[in-house]
Order: structure tokens, then C-alpha cells, then sequence
């Protein structure tokens, strides 16, 4: 096994080892947390690339016949 599939299996048996003492409150906090922590690399792409988006927008409105 590789070194960041061990790390993952161990985070994912403690979290098994514990998840059943935990409310059912503190466990969608949780999973509400790491919901949200997944925006932040959408947002920096998506802040990055938005240039891109503009250009290849504006290149395909050229193309696309108006109704």
C-alpha cells in the first residue's frame, strides 16, 4: 500500500472507531464542514481560469448563429 492510501485508512477507521458515540448533530456538522472546506479549490480554479471562461464565451457567441 502507498503512503497516501495508509493515511486515508487511517483516518477513515478512526473516524468508524468514533462516529458511533457522536451525536447525529456533530456528525452532519462535520460532514457540513468538509462539504464547505470542498469549495475553496472549485473557487481558486474557477477565480484562475475565469479569464479563459471569458474568452472562450465570447469566441463561441462569436460562432453560434443569434435567434
Amino acid at each position: 500500500m502507498n503512503e497516501k492510501f495508509k493515511t486515508f485508512f487511517g483516518a477513515f477507521a478512526g473516524l468508524m472507531g468514533i462516529g458511533p458515540y457522536m451525536t447525529v448533530k456533530a456528525v452532519w456538522n462535520i460532514a457540513d464542514i468538509f462539504n464547505g472546506l470542498m469549495a475553496f479549490p472549485n473557487l481558486i480554479a474557477l477565480f484562475a481560469l475565469s479569464g479563459v471562461i471569458i474568452k472562450e464565451s465570447q469566441e463561441y457567441f462569436k460562432r453560434v448563429p443569434k435567434m
